[in-house]
Protein backbone atom coordinates (compact mmCIF):
# COMPACT_ATOMS: atom_id res chain seq x y z
CA UNK A 1 0.00 0.00 0.00
CA UNK A 2 1.55 3.24 -1.04
CA UNK A 3 0.61 5.25 2.38
CA UNK A 4 2.95 2.62 4.19
CA UNK A 5 5.73 2.88 1.51
CA UNK A 6 5.55 6.50 1.91
CA UNK A 7 5.81 6.16 6.22
CA UNK A 8 8.51 3.49 5.74
CA UNK A 9 10.41 6.05 2.90
CA UNK A 10 10.39 9.18 5.72
CA UNK A 11 11.62 6.52 7.97
CA UNK A 12 14.52 5.71 6.27
CA UNK A 13 15.33 9.34 5.01
CA UNK A 14 16.66 9.65 8.48
CA UNK A 15 19.70 7.94 7.29
CA UNK A 16 20.87 10.48 4.48
CA UNK A 17 20.17 12.70 7.32
CA UNK A 18 22.36 11.28 9.95
CA UNK A 19 24.95 10.96 7.62
CA UNK A 20 24.88 14.78 5.77
CA UNK A 21 24.88 16.07 9.30
CA UNK A 22 27.69 13.98 10.56
CA UNK A 23 30.17 15.28 7.21
CA UNK A 24 32.43 18.04 8.71
CA UNK A 25 33.05 19.53 4.74
CA UNK A 26 30.61 19.29 2.89
CA UNK A 27 29.59 22.12 1.23
CA UNK A 28 26.17 23.37 1.87
CA UNK A 29 25.76 20.81 4.75
CA UNK A 30 22.68 22.52 6.13
CA UNK A 31 20.73 23.07 2.79
CA UNK A 32 20.86 19.42 2.01
CA UNK A 33 20.03 18.09 5.09
CA UNK A 34 17.43 21.06 5.21
CA UNK A 35 15.84 19.25 1.78
CA UNK A 36 15.84 15.48 3.64
CA UNK A 37 13.75 17.51 6.64
CA UNK A 38 11.18 18.77 4.00
CA UNK A 39 11.40 15.63 2.14
CA UNK A 40 10.13 13.93 5.17
CA UNK A 41 7.15 16.19 5.88
CA UNK A 42 6.01 15.88 2.03
CA UNK A 43 6.25 12.08 2.74
CA UNK A 44 4.42 12.77 6.08
CA UNK A 45 1.23 14.78 4.40
CA UNK A 46 1.05 12.59 1.29
CA UNK A 47 0.47 9.15 3.09
CA UNK A 48 -2.50 10.66 4.97
CA UNK A 49 -3.71 12.15 1.80
CA UNK A 50 -2.90 9.06 -0.57
CA UNK A 51 -4.69 6.85 2.53
CA UNK A 52 -8.00 8.82 2.82
CA UNK A 53 -7.54 9.19 -1.79
CA UNK A 54 -7.09 5.44 -1.99
CA UNK A 55 -9.11 4.65 0.98
CA UNK A 56 -6.27 2.65 2.38
CA UNK A 57 -6.34 2.05 5.81
CA UNK A 58 -4.83 -0.30 7.93
CA UNK A 59 -4.38 -0.89 11.13
CA UNK A 60 -0.34 -1.13 10.45
CA UNK A 61 -0.59 2.02 8.82
CA UNK A 62 -2.24 3.85 12.01
CA UNK A 63 0.75 2.21 14.07
CA UNK A 64 3.53 2.59 11.29
CA UNK A 65 2.87 6.74 10.24
CA UNK A 66 3.00 8.05 13.90
CA UNK A 67 6.07 6.01 14.73
CA UNK A 68 7.35 6.99 11.90
CA UNK A 69 7.05 10.35 12.85
CA UNK A 70 8.39 10.09 16.30
CA UNK A 71 11.62 8.35 14.89
CA UNK A 72 12.30 11.02 13.02
CA UNK A 73 11.73 13.99 14.86
CA UNK A 74 13.57 11.97 17.59
CA UNK A 75 16.99 11.42 15.18
CA UNK A 76 16.48 15.48 14.12
CA UNK A 77 15.90 16.95 17.70
CA UNK A 78 18.38 15.16 19.19
CA UNK A 79 20.79 15.76 16.22
CA UNK A 80 20.21 19.31 16.66
CA UNK A 81 20.77 19.13 20.45
CA UNK A 82 24.65 17.97 19.40
CA UNK A 83 24.85 20.60 17.30
CA UNK A 84 23.62 23.36 19.93
CA UNK A 85 21.33 24.78 17.96
CA UNK A 86 18.52 23.78 20.28
CA UNK A 87 18.24 23.23 24.22
CA UNK A 88 18.09 19.92 26.25
CA UNK A 89 14.59 21.51 27.68
CA UNK A 90 13.28 21.26 24.22
CA UNK A 91 14.77 17.65 23.60
CA UNK A 92 13.35 16.92 27.01
CA UNK A 93 9.87 18.13 25.77
CA UNK A 94 9.77 16.55 22.83
CA UNK A 95 11.29 13.14 23.36
CA UNK A 96 9.48 12.69 26.67
CA UNK A 97 6.11 13.70 25.14
CA UNK A 98 6.54 11.14 22.19
CA UNK A 99 7.83 8.42 24.82
CA UNK A 100 4.83 8.78 26.61
CA UNK A 101 2.51 8.86 23.72
CA UNK A 102 4.43 5.79 22.66
CA UNK A 103 4.32 4.30 25.82
CA UNK A 104 0.12 4.91 26.04
CA UNK A 105 0.03 3.09 22.50
CA UNK A 106 1.82 0.35 22.98
CA UNK A 107 -0.40 -0.82 26.51
CA UNK A 108 -3.82 -0.52 24.82
CA UNK A 109 -2.57 -2.18 22.39
CA UNK A 110 -1.03 -5.23 24.33
CA UNK A 111 -3.70 -5.33 27.05
CA UNK A 112 -7.02 -4.03 24.72
CA UNK A 113 -5.83 -4.21 21.44
CA UNK A 114 -6.81 -1.28 20.69
CA UNK A 115 -5.16 1.53 19.08
CA UNK A 116 -4.42 5.31 20.17
CA UNK A 117 -5.06 7.47 17.18
CA UNK A 118 -3.66 11.08 16.66
CA UNK A 119 -5.68 14.28 17.49
CA UNK A 120 -5.89 17.35 15.31
CA UNK A 121 -3.61 18.80 18.62
CA UNK A 122 -1.07 16.11 18.35
CA UNK A 123 -0.35 17.13 14.44
CA UNK A 124 -0.56 20.87 15.05
CA UNK A 125 1.67 20.24 17.87
CA UNK A 126 4.06 18.06 15.05
CA UNK A 127 4.00 20.74 12.89
CA UNK A 128 5.11 23.61 15.02
CA UNK A 129 7.90 21.26 16.71
CA UNK A 130 9.27 20.39 12.94
CA UNK A 131 9.23 24.31 11.93
CA UNK A 132 11.32 24.47 14.73
CA UNK A 133 13.43 22.26 14.13
CA UNK A 134 13.79 23.83 10.30
CA UNK A 135 14.82 26.92 11.63
CA UNK A 136 17.29 25.69 14.30
CA UNK A 137 18.39 23.53 11.79
CA UNK A 138 19.04 26.53 8.94
CA UNK A 139 20.66 28.64 12.08
CA UNK A 140 20.70 32.23 10.70
CA UNK A 141 20.98 34.62 13.72
CA UNK A 142 18.25 36.75 11.73
CA UNK A 143 15.83 34.12 12.42
CA UNK A 144 16.88 33.80 16.29
CA UNK A 145 13.96 34.97 18.21
CA UNK A 146 11.85 33.64 15.75
CA UNK A 147 12.94 30.40 16.69
CA UNK A 148 12.59 30.84 19.72
CA UNK A 149 8.76 32.00 19.58
CA UNK A 150 8.46 28.74 17.66
CA UNK A 151 10.20 26.51 20.12
CA UNK A 152 7.91 28.16 22.49
CA UNK A 153 4.29 27.60 20.36
CA UNK A 154 5.31 23.94 19.75
CA UNK A 155 6.30 23.23 23.48
CA UNK A 156 2.47 24.63 24.69
CA UNK A 157 0.85 22.42 22.30
CA UNK A 158 3.10 19.30 22.90
CA UNK A 159 2.14 19.76 26.78
CA UNK A 160 -1.68 20.21 25.45
CA UNK A 161 -1.50 17.41 23.12
CA UNK A 162 -0.45 15.00 25.58
CA UNK A 163 -2.69 16.20 28.07
CA UNK A 164 -5.49 14.89 25.51
CA UNK A 165 -4.14 12.02 24.76
CA UNK A 166 -3.71 11.11 28.41
CA UNK A 167 -7.70 12.11 28.31
CA UNK A 168 -8.22 9.70 25.52
CA UNK A 169 -5.61 6.57 26.91
CA UNK A 170 -7.96 7.04 30.17
CA UNK A 171 -11.25 7.08 28.24
CA UNK A 172 -9.95 3.87 26.26
CA UNK A 173 -9.27 2.11 29.25
CA UNK A 174 -12.81 2.80 30.72
CA UNK A 175 -14.17 1.67 28.12
CA UNK A 176 -12.14 -1.59 27.98
CA UNK A 177 -12.34 -2.43 31.53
Amino acid sequence: MLPNLLSLLRLFLAIPFLYVMQLEEFPNQRLVAFSIVILAGITDKLDGYFARKLNQFSEYGIIIDPLADKIVIGIFVITLWLWNNISIWFLIVILGRDLLILSFSIYLKMKFNKVLKSNLTGKIAISFVALALVVALLNYSQVSIIKEIIICIATLYSFYSLYLYWEEFKKAIEISE
